[in-house]
């Protein structure tokens, strides 16, 4: 990958990027929802809510419905862990190309004080981790 990136910088002006291929690229749907009891619960699911080892995930949308009152949190990699979005009310988060997640990241959807259901989903776009340096130029 180190290699991938020092050809992308000493790349002469003008001349053409590579095209990422799409089995290196492509958009991963982000889809659950949130078991309750007593108006709290988790959901931590590593094969669904992160990358797996050789890719990347460059997360674009969040979006979170279904209660009317309480919380939900969306940590990174541990349910106490630092936040990736908080949801006071249903809605939705959108980034682009700021939040990556690396090899073996997850996201953990923790509600608490909540009433209804907890529904989610989001996309992220996979990049084959040896692709990473040309899809982020």
């Amino acid at each position: 990958m180190l290699g991938r990136i020092a050809d992308t910088v000493t790349r002469p002006p003008g001349e053409p990027r590579p095209r990422v291929p799409f089995d290196a690229c492509y958009a991963v749907a982000i889809l659950g929802g949130i078991t309750l009891a007593a108006g709290a619960g988790t959901t931590d699911q590593a094969d669904l809510y992160g990358p797996k080892d050789s890719y990347w995930w460059d997360l674009r949308r969040l979006a979170c419905w279904g209660f009317t009152a309480g919380t939900v949190t969306v940590r990174l990699n541990d349910p106490n862990g630092s936040q990736v979005a908080v949801f006071t009310t249903p809605g939705e988060f959108t980034w682009s190309a700021a939040r990556l997640l690396a090899p073996r990241d997850r996201l953990i959807f923790v509600a608490t004080g909540i009433t209804g259901t907890v529904q989610f989903d989001g996309t992220a776009i996979q990049v084959l981790a040896n692709w990473l340096a040309d899809y982020l130029m």
